[in-house]
């Protein structure tokens, strides 16, 4: 393989100019870390204060004088901050960190601690009480022992939310619970008989968020836990905000735990907002995002969600119970009216990790969640759909363990897409009570007749393990609904694991769905009672535009009936209608029933009239094998990124691409980070040439 004759070619100048216009903007700014630094802009103060908040030097945020830009604020993990509230304005390039040489979380809470000092009465439970005018606003909440690592449940989470009493003082003798006498400005609680309340730590929630940036760039908040932001309504509650003009901040390594409304979140004019490194949502409540990111004004570009982890957890009671039950959602992204549509890659949501733990039965926890009306992530083109570099919302790699991953449209006025790329889910919703909206873990719904907005949601290469409820015949894993509706499957390995009383399905479909299409999937079943179809949409089962099944494997354990309801389709009739070139009569096997590699038997099976997907999740070379284990084999070449054998302008062009969505593919020196270290490589390995 040669290179082209013209070492120095006009594409080479582009490569050199543009690059190196990016090497020097990061060379010029001050030495930071994590994959963020290249979208921080412009040049920092060449100096700043720092200040110490450690008990000592200054106890909360408002003991600090008037901050200047390039000012760096160190907190001791040692000293956690009682305050409500803060609010940081018209600032760049701020730091917020723990303090210098230490390690763990800062820890910000907007609660005070009370001390109840008075046995009042004795019952059923304890009453006792803080000291006259000791709480002189009525708490949005209450926590007993939260630092008390004896009251923490089995996966480690917290159990100590305690109820506010609605029916009055009298009545905590019987209920354990809390209530403020506004009369005396104290709080009252009630505890099991013979406790001593006074030595135990109870924490009065303040309104309000934890921290707020508002009109301020440049910014970087790391190593800070924000717990405990509450307020009535759900307005308010975020443990981070950036808002206004606030744009080009980064919160890395941070943890959010109890929040009420948002975790993290940015709701600014343009929302290019970057979570980074390894921020944990613990646990939540109400019935609204942990990470969350808004566009008011402008469109929503390069906000990213990186190596993040949200646990799905409620708050729970001091029985370990949650509160309240409630929707909770992982990740959410919408608009106001007047703001752009999400650019292309605009919201990036690389390797995150999903964990449920079952606390709530009822719950319908959501992974990716864009049903608000606000919503705008307009899809892709028809002939781009195939495209997940096209899409508005990429996801890439990651896993998933719940039981609705992804939820898209929903409303009248939403226009939304999202693709997965390579992500592994464990979808277990064999504990639900009731359908989930949509009534479909992976579900593609349009909201209204009169706004045909093709909402699209797009599968590549991603594995799929899953566990049904048994009570529910109308659940199923995949569901395109109304009114234009997408859903798009590719090279995707699938199995429903378990046996159910009740008849399962695999896909559901709405009459005036817009598309489905399933290539080049494994689809298998360990059930011989499940469909592969449901739905009374006969006309849009025979529109081949709308209704894809091409080149798919399907288990011989599917029930010979493959479509439930009106128009039943049998195994052969739809075989030859609708998926000639598909395989009927093999049971996928497999190494691992959670990662789905395929066993040998299965690898053997190749399918030479599938087309290449887009990369896969194993790193085995492409074999053309059925389902999520495809990979387009990297050339001997590092720098011929389209493998066409030449280095051209082609590669120039894929490797902008690439390094924009952040795809490890660029990552040139395997460090697990993308930055100017791998433009570097890629420049030298374009220079070299290729064998």
């Amino acid at each position: 393989m040669n290179v082209l004759a013209d070492r120095f070619s006009f594409s080479r100048w582009m490569l050199v100019v543009f690059l190196c216009g990016c090497c020097i903007q990061a060379l010029g700014a001050p030495e930071r870390t994590g994959s963020d630094d290249a979208d921080r802009i412009g040049s920092a103060p060449l100096s700043g204060t720092t200040y110490l908040i450690d008990g000592t030097t200054y106890s909360t945020f408002s003991d600090l004088p008037e901050l200047a830009d390039g000012d760096r604020i160190e907190i001791d993990p040692a000293h956690i901050i009682y305050e409500g509230e803060v609010l940081l304005e018209h600032l760049n390039w701020i730091t917020i960190t723990r303090k210098a040489g230490t390690s763990g979380y800062a820890v910000k809470r907007n609660a005070h601690s009370v001390v109840m000092s008075t046995l009042v009465s004795s019952g059923e439970f304890d009453v006792w009480r803080s000291d006259v005018g000791s709480v002189g606003a009525k708490p949005e909440t209450v926590w007993e022992e939260w630092d008390n690592p004896l009251n923490v449940d089995a996966n480690g989470f917290h159990t100590a939310y305690l109820h506010e009493n609605l029916v009055g003082l009298s009545d905590l003798e019987t209920n354990r619970s809390w209530k403020w006498d506004g009369n005396t400005r104290s709080l009252y609680v009630s505890v099991p008989a013979g406790v001593d309340a006074s030595k135990q730590q109870y924490l009065a929630g303040i309104r309000g968020h934890g921290l707020v940036l508002k009109d301020m760039k440049n910014c970087v908040v790391e190593h800070i836990s924000f717990e405990l932001t509450t307020e009535a309504g759900a307005t308010k509650g975020y443990g981070f905000r950036e808002t206004f003009s606030s744009s080009l901040n980064v919160v890395r390594n941070c943890r959010f735990r109890a929040n009420q409304y948002h975790g993290l979140g940015s709701v600014s004019n343009v929302c290019n907002f970057t979570s980074m490194n390894n921020d944990i949502a613990e646990s939540y409540a109400g019935s609204d995002s942990q990470l969350v990111f808004f566009s008011r004004l402008g469109a929503t570009q390069n906000a990213r969600s990186v190596d993040d982890t949200f646990h799905m957890v409620p708050w729970l009671d001091v029985e370990g119970a949650p509160h309240r039950n409630q929707k909770i959602i992982a990740i959410g992204a919408h608009k106001d009216y007047s703001a752009p549509s999400t650019h292309v890659g605009g919201i990036q949501i690389i390797n995150p990790t999903c964990l449920s733990y079952g606390y709530d039965l009822n719950g319908h926890y959501v992974f990716l969640s864009l049903g608000a009306v606000k919503a705008g992530h307009n899809p892709p083109s028809v002939e781009d759909e195939l495209d997940p570099l096209k899409y508005p919302i990429l996801v890439s790699g990651g896993y998933i363990n719940i039981s609705v991953p992804a939820q898209i449209g929903g409303n009248i006025s939403t226009n939304n897409a999202a693709a997965f790329v390579g992500t592994r889910f464990d979808v277990d919703c064999s504990q639900l009570f009731a359908a989930t909206p949509g009534a479909g873990c992976f579900s593609s719904i349009c909201g209204h007749n009169s706004d045909l907005t093709n909402s699209t949601l797009a599968l590549f290469s991603c594995t799929i393990s899953a566990k049904m409820p048994p009570r529910l015949t109308e659940q199923t894993l995949f569901a395109t609904k109304s009114f234009g509706a997408r859903l798009i499957l590719e090279n995707c390995s699938i199995q429903l694991v378990g046996q159910s009383p009740a008849q399962q399905r695999l896909f559901l479909f709405s009459s005036t769905a817009g598309l489905t299409r399933v290539h080049g999937c494994v689809i298998d079943t360990e059930d011989p009672n499940t469909r592969l179809c449901m739905g009374n949409a006969e006309t849009f089962r025979n529109d081949p535009n709308r209704f894809s099944f091409q080149s798919n494997m399907y288990s011989s354990v599917l029930n010979t009936n493959f479509w439930a309801g009106n128009g039943s389709v049998s195994r052969s009739v739809f075989q030859s209608e609708h998926d000639p070139d598909g395989l009927f009569e093999f049971d996928p096997g497999f190494v691992d029933q959670l990662t789905l590699e395929p066993d040998l038997d299965l690898r053997a099976l190749v399918n030479t009239t599938k087309p290449d997907g887009p990369i896969g999740i194993n790193v085995l070379g492409y074999d053309q094998t059925y389902g999520a284990w495809q990979y387009a084999a990297r050339s001997d070449c590092a720098a011929d990124l389209n493998h066409d054998g030449v280095l051209s302008f082609f590669d120039i062009s894929a490797f902008l691409q690439s390094y924009g969505v952040q795809d490890p593919i660029v990552d040139f020196n395997e460090d697990g980070r993308i930055n100017f270290f791998d433009i570097s490589m890629f420049l030298a390995a374009y220079s070299n040439g290729c064998p």
